[in-house]
């Protein structure tokens, strides 16, 4: 009898649960959708770029995951350099492991005028996510 009884209990536990990650993942993606600063932070990020400021480029990324060390950025930086860029539209995401943020669709200019569109992701609206900045 007792099995009876806390079959509905557990049932209605795992949904409650459920519901309340569901809600977290809904909060945090519109929470992402309206937050202006995320925009700003991949314009500074280009800006930069374009200007040859690496430094600054790379204080605009996520510390705790760049996993490159600044000369390296730099260098590589230097090798593909961005004359000027197009932000195109962008999507909010979110992960309960990664957080949330957006991610935009630019289209950078190199020097010699070759264009290449990349998505770059921001976290929070407060960083660039190295990791996740690619072509397509």
């Amino acid at each position: 009898m007792n099995r009876q009884r806390s079959a509905p209990v557990l049932l209605a536990a795992v949904g409650l649960l459920a519901l309340g990650c569901a809600t977290w993942v809904v909060v945090r993606s519109a929470g992402a959708a309206e937050n202006p600063d995320a925009e700003h932070v991949v314009r500074s990020y280009l800006d930069a770029l374009t200007a040859g400021d690496y430094a600054t480029a790379y204080g605009l990324i996520c510390t705790d995951e760049t996993g490159v060390e600044r000369a390296e950025f730099e260098r590589a930086a230097r090798q593909e350099p961005v004359r000027s860029y197009e932000i195109g539209s962008s999507v909010a995401w979110s992960s309960p492991v990664d957080g949330s943020g957006r991610e935009y669709r630019v289209t950078v200019t190199a020097p010699t005028g070759a264009r290449a569109a990349q998505r770059i992701r921001t976290q929070g609206g407060s960083c660039v996510q190295y990791g996740n900045i690619s072509a397509g």
